[in-house]
């Protein structure tokens, strides 16, 4: 079956989604945690994670998939230049906000 013709679309309501199980609060941050240059290590869309080394810092930085949706990302790909701003999340680093190379370097000017 194949639909002919869309009458109309309509914004899906609130139904109450169930949080992410493994991360039911996004971490909330203010412009005073810095944009920090970073580059992506890894990310797996299907698992919803993937890390990503601080220049000049050795340890990974946890990336959630639902941080990077709630920033309008919708992918990560391996050797990607992005501008994070990190927190020490329960199990350590991790991203609170991701944002593109080019919104970091247009954010300093």
């Amino acid at each position: 079956m194949q639909a002919t013709e869309v009458l109309s679309i309509e914004a899906p309501r609130d139904i109450g989604a169930a949080p992410t199980v493994d991360m039911p609060d996004l971490p909330e941050v203010g412009p005073d945690v810095p944009l920090v240059p970073a580059r992506v290590k890894w990310f797996d869309k299907v698992k919803g994670f993937g890390f990503a080394n601080v220049f000049g810092r050795p340890e990974d930085v946890f990336i959630h998939m639902e941080v990077l949706r709630a920033c309008g990302m919708a992918d990560l790909l391996p050797g990607e230049a992005v501008c994070l701003r990190v927190v020490e999340g329960p199990r350590g680093r991790m991203a609170a906000e991701v944002r593109s190379w080019e919104f970091g370097l247009r954010s300093s000017d």
